[in-house]
């Protein structure tokens, strides 16, 4: 998974300690969602996300995330957050 600085490009269980000890999102708003499917086991989507954690904790980014089809259901195999820098994004 690629985060902006300071965590960088995590791997392995690294993400799965990080993702516990963090706080959780009180809100997300998901927008310019697409999505490419290369084959029936691979999926990529696309999106903006805009999410809140406290009033004065938001954050807004362009996300990849990648799944694959397993016989256990699908499975994330590749995320990447790019920030959108406030009045980047003509709001």
């Amino acid at each position: 998974m690629g985060f902006p600085a300071p965590i960088g490009i995590m791997v392995g269980k690294a993400i799965l300690e990080s993702l516990a000890q963090a706080p959780r999102w009180s809100s997300v708003e998901i927008s310019e969602c697409q999505i490419a499917r290369p084959a029936s086991d691979l999926i990529a989507l696309g999106y903006r996300a805009k999410g809140k954690r406290a009033a004065a904790d938001y954050y807004d980014a362009y996300c990849t995330s990648s799944y694959h089809a397993t016989s256990n259901g699908w499975k994330l195999f590749q995320h990447q957050q790019t920030p959108i820098e406030t009045g980047a994004s003509g709001e």
